[in-house]
This record gives C-alpha cells, sequence and structure tokens, in this order.
C-alpha cells in the first residue's frame, strides 16, 4: 500500500479492534452464582427455621442444675438419670454398631443417657408440649418422651414409667429426656430420692443467657449445647449443668441445607478451576508448578474432588439419617476443642482475638494436617496423606450434617469456610498423587535426578498453594465465627 493510497474504513469488520476481554471469565461467574445461591438458600432456610421454631413450645428452653439462674419465672425441675444399660434402641444400625463394640471388648454406650425430669407444668403446657400420644396425667407413673428417646417404660426405684406421648421435636433440653408432670405421688421417686439433682427450667434461657450467667457460659452454652460439660466451683463442689439449645430441625430443612451445600462446593470447584488455569501463568514462581500440573491433568483433579467431596457428602447423608450418631459424634468433636488435644484451639475463639483464633486454626489446619498428615507422610510415595485426609472428610461430612435447629443459618456464611478448606486438602491430594505417580514413572525410566528436581518442584509449590489457601480460609474462620 502506498502512501497515498486512502486509509481503510473503520467500519471494516477486518480493522475493528477486538473487543475487551470479560472482567470475570464464564466459568468463575457461573461458580461465584452457585455460591450464592447455595448461601441464600440457606438463609431462606434459617428464616423458615425460625418461624417454624417460634411456634414450637419451649425452643428456647434453658435446664440449670447446680447454680442459681435468678429468673423469677423459672420452673422448678427434679431430674433423675434413667437407668437402661446397653438396651435395644429399635434402629439396627445402632444395635449393630453396640454389638461390634461389645465384641471387642469396649465399654462404649451408643445410645446417650436418658434423663427423666419432673417440672412443675400446668395442663394447658402439657397439652401444648404434646406432638403425638396424649398428655400423661399428673400422679400417674406417665411421661413424654423427647424426640429421639428410645420412648419405651422404664424403672425407677421399682416403679414403671409409661411413655403415653412424645414432646415436639423443637423442644429444646429434652431430645433424649422424659418429662414427667410434678404431683406429691411422685415425691418419693423424685423430690426425695438422693439421686435426684434439682434445677429450674427457664422458658426462654437461651436467649437470657448472657443476664443470667454472663459471657463465657453464654459462649459455652450456645456453642457446646445440648449439655455443657460441667463446671467446677471452688466455692461450691456442686457441678453446674445446662441442657438446652440442641433440637432436631425438621428433615425438609436438612435435606434443603445439604442440596445448598453441595451446590456451594460445586460453585466453589468451578471457582477455584477458572482462578488456577486462568491466573496460573501470572502467579509468583514458587506457585506456578502446582498450578500448571492443575491445568495440564484436570482429569485427575476431578477425579480428586469426585472422591473427597463424595465421601464428605455421602458421610453427611449418614450423619442426617442417623441423628443419634451424629448428637455423640458431635459431642465427642466438641470434647477435643473444649478438654483434648484441640483445646487450644477453643481456648482461642473463646478469648474472642480474632488473629489469635486464625493462628489456632491454621496451625492444625495446615501444619499439623496438611504438613504433617498430607505432604508430610507422603514423601516416601506411597500417596498415604490421600488416605488420611479421605477419613477426616469422612468424619467432618458426618459431623457436619444439618441435623440441629440452627445449623442453617449458621452454614449460611461457614459455608465458605468449607470452601475454602476442602479445596486446599483437595490440592495437597492432588499433588501427593502425582508426585507419587511422577517418582515411579522416573524409578520405572531410569530418570530419577532429573524428574525428580521437577518432583520436588511440584512438592514444595503444592506446600506453597495450600498455605495460603488454608491461611486465607483460617481468617475467614476466625472472623466469621468471633464477629458473628
Amino acid at each position: 500500500m502506498s502512501e497515498f493510497s486512502p486509509a481503510p474504513m473503520m467500519d471494516d469488520p477486518a480493522c475493528s479492534p477486538a473487543p475487551p476481554p470479560p472482567l470475570l471469565p464464564r466459568g468463575l461467574l457461573l461458580g461465584l452464582l452457585l455460591i450464592i445461591t447455595g448461601m441464600l438458600t440457606m438463609m431462606v432456610v434459617g428464616g423458615l427455621e425460625y418461624g417454624w421454631l417460634a411456634e414450637q413450645p419451649w425452643h428456647a428452653a434453658l435446664v440449670v442444675v447446680g447454680r442459681e439462674a435468678g429468673a423469677d419465672d423459672a420452673l422448678p425441675v427434679w431430674i433423675r438419670a434413667v437407668p437402661r444399660g446397653k438396651a435395644e434402641t429399635g434402629n439396627p444400625f445402632l444395635d449393630e454398631l453396640q454389638a461390634g463394640f461389645d465384641a471387642q471388648g469396649l465399654d462404649i454406650i451408643v445410645f446417650p443417657e436418658e434423663r427423666a425430669i419432673m417440672a412443675e407444668v400446668s395442663e394447658d403446657m402439657l397439652a401444648w408440649l404434646t406432638a403425638t400420644g396424649r398428655p400423661p396425667v399428673p400422679g400417674r407413673a406417665e411421661a413424654l418422651a423427647g424426640d429421639l428417646a428410645l420412648g419405651t417404660p422404664f424403672v425407677l426405684d421399682g416403679v414403671t414409667f409409661e411413655v403415653v406421648g412424645r414432646l415436639h421435636q423443637g423442644v429444646s433440653g429434652f431430645p433424649f429426656a422424659y418429662l414427667v408432670p410434678r404431683h406429691p405421688a411422685m415425691a418419693a421417686i423424685f423430690e426425695d430420692s438422693p439421686e435426684t439433682l434439682e434445677g429450674v427450667l427457664i422458658e426462654d434461657g437461651l436467649v437470657r443467657l448472657y443476664e443470667f450467667f454472663g459471657k463465657e457460659e453464654e459462649e459455652d452454652a450456645l456453642d457446646l449445647v445440648d449439655v455443657v460439660d460441667p463446671v467446677d466451683d471452688a466455692e461450691d463442689e456442686t457441678e453446674t449443668l445446662m441442657l438446652g439449645g440442641r433440637a432436631r430441625t425438621r428433615l425438609s430443612f436438612a435435606w434443603i441445607v445439604f442440596a445448598a451445600l453441595m451446590v456451594t462446593a460445586l460453585g466453589g470447584t468451578i471457582v477455584h478451576v477458572s482462578i488456577f488455569v486462568r491466573w496460573g501463568s501470572q502467579a509468583p514462581r514458587v506457585l506456578r508448578p502446582a498450578l500448571r500440573e492443575i491445568a495440564a491433568h484436570p482429569a485427575l483433579f476431578a477425579l480428586m474432588h469426585m472422591l473427597l467431596y463424595g465421601l464428605f457428602f455421602a458421610a453427611m447423608a449418614q450423619g442426617i439419617a442417623q441423628p443419634v450418631l451424629n448428637y455423640r459424634a458431635a459431642d465427642y468433636i466438641g470434647s477435643i476443642f473444649t478438654e483434648g488435644g484441640l483445646s487450644y484451639i477453643g481456648d482461642a475463639y473463646a478469648s474472642g482475638e480474632i488473629v489469635r483464633a486464625a493462628a489456632a486454626t491454621f496451625f492444625n489446619n495446615y501444619v499439623v494436617q496438611t504438613l504433617g498428615l498430607t505432604f508430610g507422610i507422603s514423601i516416601i510415595p506411597l500417596a498415604l496423606g490421600v488416605v488420611k485426609t479421605a477419613l477426616s472428610f469422612v468424619m467432618v461430612g458426618f459431623v457436619m450434617a444439618p441435623v440441629w435447629t440452627g445449623i442453617a443459618a449458621g452454614y449460611s456464611f461457614h459455608c465458605i469456610t468449607m470452601v475454602l478448606e476442602l479445596e486446599a486438602y483437595i490440592v495437597a491430594c492432588f499433588v501427593v498423587v502425582l508426585w507419587t505417580r511422577r517418582c515411579f514413572q522416573a524409578m520405572y525410566e531410569n530418570r530419577i535426578v532429573g524428574e525428580m528436581r521437577e518432583n520436588f518442584a511440584l512438592y514444595g509449590s503444592g506446600i506453597m498453594l495450600t498455605g495460603l489457601m488454608l491461611a486465607l480460609a483460617a481468617f475467614y474462620e476466625a472472623t466469621t465465627l468471633i464477629l458473628l
């Protein structure tokens, strides 16, 4: 073209400037949309659950034993343990599990201890509390069973109590208890028995915890109920026991939250993959080997997600189907954070200091679980870290089952923690499996020196990448749990 040639027309398609790239790729937008959908769904379920609970009698009830509550409207109660031993529950799964423990000589009782609670209850309240059957007649050896109690007759001091009905599902503090109306005919069994614990029941006690007991007890009760661990008092040898706060939600709510968590997990996976693939080449050099391999092996990366998330959600579904076992597992995990090896995490959150809580969470999730029990035990190319992580996904999925009231609202923001943490563990397992495969391939092809250099770069890159991901997850978790 000469310098005198006419300039091309600007409306010529061949000469039109290329449209600017979208600010966010479609995959990332889809993932974010799925995450938001899951979060909003759980928020809606939380609102519906709140409305359902508001119609339930004693949905905020709190039973306090061993400490003066100071509530003018408190109802006196008398509590006795129901001597069941290792009775058959009628649930084949639980009974087989109990038989297995017994066969191995393990002193473990699967079904939680049941309690009989005699309370000063009016006839109108008894009728309102009764969901099925009929209200017990005061003076007779009759009781209402809690939602998950066995519901079979029980014996106290030689007197057999018949179960004539069940309490509403949303009644707080009674999932494994029986309600007996107070009557002088029951005095010898309850009020005059040396095995009886005396206390009070406050109908709206859960929303007035701070008023009665102060900040520390309020946090403990809300985090650990149904049974808060006894608190030793230096001046009074009587133990403080609080019952309340944990009631089973409606089954439809539980399954909707389950589906919403699956949608959120899918969205989180899409977001992470989009970020890893699109911006992997622009990441810091130390992160590029791991990100490059994620982009180069999409089938393996997808397989890790299907394996681990599949185990996670299969265990969660089982947790919904087995609320009694979920109750026991949640109690065990709670004891680890309050009295066991992870008590430093519980102490950090109880302090209310976000940085301290985040540091404690990061130390356990990254240093212990990821560096030590995933990368550390997999340095010998056997991918043992994948086995450990798979077992952790099963345990966490089972305990996280949205069985209890209040979980839906909490998961509406806590699900982001799940997305961030679980994705980091999946990345670690991907790196461990690829490391193992490449080590065996290098030995088979006799290219150990050259290949292992790249393998160690991949391993180190995976360690750094999961560290950054878990640091972000720890800070988000600490911030939301303490502030919200």
